[in-house]
Formats: C-alpha cells, sequence, structure tokens
C-alpha cells in the first residue's frame, strides 16, 4: 500500500463529462512527496463491480470513488482530507454530504439532521444545497451521498447484492462502520465539489435495491422492537391484527403472543403463523396459582382488585420480550405498515424521548371507519415533539386519554425502570393502565405526537370498558392517578385541584348508574364513596 499516493476512481458512460471532471482533478494542490492516480472503468455491469476492480487495481492508500459528473473545485482538496483522516485513525470514509443516523426508509436524506455542501442542480437550476452546520473540522455520520467517497482502508464493495447503481454508497458505509470504521464529513465553508447531475432517479430499481438493503442490514442496524400482543378469544380479529404487524416495513421485529383464551380458537389460527415466522413467541397461558413468568413476590399484580387476567397477560407479553422497545397490539386493533418506521425514527435520533404516539383511527367490527371522539381528536395538526410535563398537564386538565391506548403508543423498555406495565408509584392499575404508564414515562423525558394516524382501534359490542364495574373501577383510578401524581411532585397543588374538581363533575354520573342497578353486591360502592368524600375534603381545603 502506497502512503503517499492517492487515486480518482470513476465509472465512465460519458467520455465528455469524465473529461471535464478530469480538469479540476488536474488542477489540484498535490501535497510534497505525493502521488495521483486516475482509473476510468467503462462498460461496468455495476458500480460495486466497478469499484471492486478499480480497488484491487491500484495501491493507493486514499481512494476517491466519484461519478464522472463532479468537479472538485477545492484546491486544496487533497490536504484537507488528509488532516481528516489523520486526525482520528478511526476515520475511515469521508463524504461531502450525510446523514447523523440511518433512517428507517434508508433513504438519508429523510434523516432529521443532515450535513455538508454541495453545488447541484437536481431541480433543473445549479444553486448550492446546504444542511446543519458543522462547528469542528468534521462531523461524524453514518451515511453520506456517494457522489464522492474518499476512503483510507480497502473494504470490498457489495456487488453480490447491489448490482446495478443504487445503494452503493449506504451499504458501504454500513460496511465500515461495522468494521469499527467512522465516517466523516468535513466543514466547508463552500461546497467543495459541484454535481451536474440533473436529474436523480429514485423510483424503479432504486426500491428495489432500496428493499435489498433493507433486508440485508437492517436487523444489523436498527434496534429490535418486540410487538406484544395479548391475545384473549378473538381469532378473527387478531388474524387481521396480526397480519398488519407482519406487513411493517421495519424489519427487526419480534413478535410476543401470549394466549389468555378459553378455548382454542386463537392457538389453532396462529399455528400456520408460528411455524412459518421463527420470529413469533406464543406462549397458551395455563392459569395456575404460582406463574413462572411473574416474581413471586408480585403480590400487587395477584392481589389486585378486579379481574386482574388482563393486566396480568399484558405483563407475561412484556416479561417474555428481548426486543430494547415495545409495542402493545391489542388483540382486536391494526397497525398502519409504516407504525414502527416511522415512530423508530424519533428514537433514532433523538436520545431524550420516552414516548411516541400518534393520531389514531376508530373502525368497527367490519373494519369501517367510524367517527372520531373526543379521545381521539388529534391534539396538535402537525407532528410534534412535546415536553413531558406539558403533556402531562394537558391529560390531567381534560382527563381524556389523547396519548391512545396500548396499540398506540412505542416505547423503550428500560424507561418502565422495571416497573410493570400498569404500575405507577406503588400501584398496580387495571383499567387506566396506559394512561398510568404514559404518565411514568412522561415524567422521565419528552413525548413525539406524529399527526398522521398510524394505528386502528376497534370499536365492537365486547368491549369491557362498557361494563359498569369497569366505569366505577376506571374512575376510582384516575383519582388514585391524580392523588398520586400530586404526592410525587408530578402535580401541583392548583394543577391537582383542578383535576379533582373536574373529576368529581366528571363521576357523578355513575350514581344515576348505580342506583338502577338491583344487585349491587359486585360493584366497589364503598371505595367509591370514599374517594368522592377525600375529593371533596381536599377541594375545600
Amino acid at each position: 500500500m502506497n502512503q503517499k499516493k492517492i487515486c480518482f476512481i470513476t465509472c465512465v458512460n460519458d467520455s465528455a463529462l469524465y473529461d471535464e471532471c478530469l480538469k479540476y482533478i488536474n488542477n489540484l494542490n498535490i501535497p510534497n512527496g505525493f502521488e495521483v492516480e486516475t482509473l476510468a472503468i467503462s462498460d461496468a455491469e455495476s458500480i460495486t463491480s466497478a469499484y471492486n476492480k478499480a480497488m484491487k487495481t491500484s495501491d493507493a492508500k486514499y481512494k476517491v470513488y466519484l461519478h464522472q459528473d463532479v468537479f472538485i473545485i477545492n484546491k486544496n482538496f487533497i490536504e484537507d482530507i488528509i488532516k481528516i483522516f489523520n486526525s482520528d485513525e478511526k476515520i475511515g470514509l469521508i463524504g461531502m454530504v450525510g446523514a447523523k443516523v440511518i433512517p428507517t426508509s434508508a433513504k438519508w436524506w429523510e434523516a432529521f439532521e443532515k450535513f455538508g455542501c454541495v453545488y447541484e442542480n437536481h431541480t433543473g437550476v445549479m444553486k448550492p444545497l446546504k444542511f446543519d452546520e458543522i462547528k469542528e473540522n468534521y462531523v461524524e455520520v453514518k451515511s453520506v451521498d456517494g457522489f464522492l467517497l474518499v476512503t483510507n482502508q480497502d473494504i470490498t464493495w457489495r456487488e453480490d447484492i447491489f448490482i446495478g447503481w443504487h445503494f452503493y454508497d449506504v451499504s458501504q458505509c454500513v460496511e465500515f462502520t461495522l468494521k469499527g470504521y467512522k465516517i466523516a464529513v468535513p466543514k466547508q465553508e463552500n461546497p467543495w465539489c459541484i454535481h451536474d447531475c440533473e436529474f436523480v432517479e429514485t423510483t424503479g430499481k432504486y426500491d428495489v435495491y432500496r428493499e435489498a438493503f433493507l433486508d440485508e442490514y437492517s436487523k444489523k442496524i436498527f434496534p429490535l422492537v418486540s410487538i406484544l400482543i395479548p391475545a384473549y378469544n378473538k381469532p378473527k380479529f387478531l388474524e387481521i391484527g396480526l397480519k398488519s404487524v407482519l406487513k411493517q416495513t421495519y424489519r427487526n421485529i419480534e413478535i410476543v403472543i401470549c394466549d389468555d383464551s378459553t378455548n382454542d380458537e386463537v392457538e389453532n389460527m396462529l399455528k400456520p403463523y408460528i411455524n412459518k415466522y421463527s420470529f413469533i413467541k406464543y406462549r397458551r397461558n395455563i392459569r395456575e396459582k404460582e406463574d413462572i413468568f411473574l416474581k413471586e413476590d408480585d403480590d400487587k399484580l395477584r392481589n389486585s382488585e378486579g379481574n386482574n387476567n388482563a393486566i396480568k397477560n399484558f405483563n407475561r407479553c412484556l416479561n417474555l420480550s428481548s426486543g430494547e422497545y415495545v409495542n402493545y397490539l391489542m388483540d382486536d386493533d391494526v397497525y398502519m405498515k409504516d407504525k414502527i418506521s416511522e415512530m423508530m425514527n424519533y428514537y433514532i435520533a433523538f436520545d431524550d424521548i420516552t414516548l411516541v404516539t400518534s393520531c389514531r383511527q376508530i373502525i368497527d367490527e367490519k373494519g369501517n371507519r367510524l367517527k372520531d371522539i373526543l379521545a381521539t381528536k388529534k391534539i396538535s395538526e402537525k407532528t410534534a415533539m412535546i415536553e413531558g410535563k406539558i403533556l402531562k398537564s394537558f391529560i390531567f386538565k381534560s382527563m381524556i386519554n389523547s396519548i391512545g391506548e396500548p396499540t398506540t403508543v412505542l416505547f423503550r423498555k428500560k424507561d418502565l425502570a422495571g416497573k410493570m406495565f400498569g404500575q405507577f408509584d406503588e400501584r398496580l392499575y387495571y383499567c387506566i393502565v396506559d394512561v398510568a404508564t404514559w404518565i411514568g414515562l412522561l415524567s422521565k423525558g419528552k413525548a413525539v405526537y406524529i399527526s398522521e394516524p398510524l394505528s386502528k382501534m376497534r370499536f365492537h359490542g365486547e368491549m369491557r370498558s362498557e361494563m359498569l364495574s369497569v366505569k366505577i373501577l376506571g374512575a376510582m383510578e384516575w383519582y388514585y392517578l391524580i392523588s398520586s401524581s400530586l404526592n410525587l411532585g408530578i402535580l401541583e397543588d392548583s394543577e391537582a385541584k383542578y383535576s379533582i374538581s373536574l373529576w368529581l363533575k366528571r363521576s357523578k354520573y355513575l350514581f344515576d348508574l348505580i342506583s338502577k342497578q338491583n344487585n349491587l353486591n359486585k360493584l366497589p360502592i364503598k371505595e367509591l364513596y370514599k374517594c368522592f368524600d377525600k375529593a371533596k375534603t381536599y377541594i375545600s381545603k
């Protein structure tokens, strides 16, 4: 390997363009002791095969892979590039524009943070394309555009997969990263290059290779997401929901299904899917006195009031999951195909998010869209990042679950901090299990609200939320949640008084419903009265 040599490598099918490219290369300042080589590869079957051929031909340590329509206008390009390589021995690849992370779509320009600049004319007008400012000499990124790539390491291009003219660049970036090298974009006061590209194709074969890239690298570069499905006697709806998970554009998922059904219909429906997809974990629950999936000292879970089988099943799913991130799917709900991909983009890009949710649609038993209810109306017309404190305050002031049901929210498993799903402070919630969890997550970071619907919530005749006992328990749990938040300092006194006053007004209708019941033995009436008395006492202070 010649340490003082730099080779410029180009695929050529237009000699006039390449001649122009060479003029700029030949006009560069050459550092003392260095030599410059140029290699043109004609009649190439693919850009990866051409680059591999040239890489093996040249003994230059530094190799510049550039398109024939790229003109280097920074005369000190060679010296500037070598300085960056010499500043950190782990830097193995440099590009002129790139992204901080690789988005789940694999399109680098869809990343939230992009850096670098270039003169280019993909819109038909030649002008500078500039991204975020680079404050130091360079910024570390995960992917760069392939119009110009500089390397100081010879790593084979993936011509076994990318046999055309797309995704050679992002795949090479991943290959460098997997081998422990950094990728950099230099600080450029003015663009170092002109890219006379005109129209850039991002359809047709482009998508073929984008899918190939995601198939090859998703599990290597994106975190595992666990889709948790607590199942109970709804095989028809569950199959629809399961198919919506299997259609997700996000590749790195596992599906955990814990079946609490009273018959074999769900298990029989699932068998073909379990046999076909190795990433589906299925457990048929056997209701025994001791449950090996729950700690022996989880008395709150075993002895919580009311029917606690549902919350047990939620946490069995959670305990069986291996993913860094978690999203529940209620067995009668449905995902949009890009749900996990769109949500994960925020976690990949930002460190201070603890909850990502979205607008959701309501559907009936047949899948027909229904009108929004108060809880499903958009809280923002545009996708927004919201401070946790602000969103918590909004929830308590409205006493409406605008964040969404378990199906709606994607969260990081470790942010539960060892607590069970549905546990807030020391209480385990049964009816507003989701709200209690969301308030806990919002206490630790920011939320993202995506204004486009990414899931569908099904309304049908078997919904437990319509039972009076559930309504009463749900009302009491709202009171407990407000009180606990006040005690923990999450709510200020004035906010708590507003919320409890609203709670008193909202809950009075329950007494009318109770008065119409003949059998009150199984209803927690006494506990409801206690909550009312405590609420009135607090308001009167």
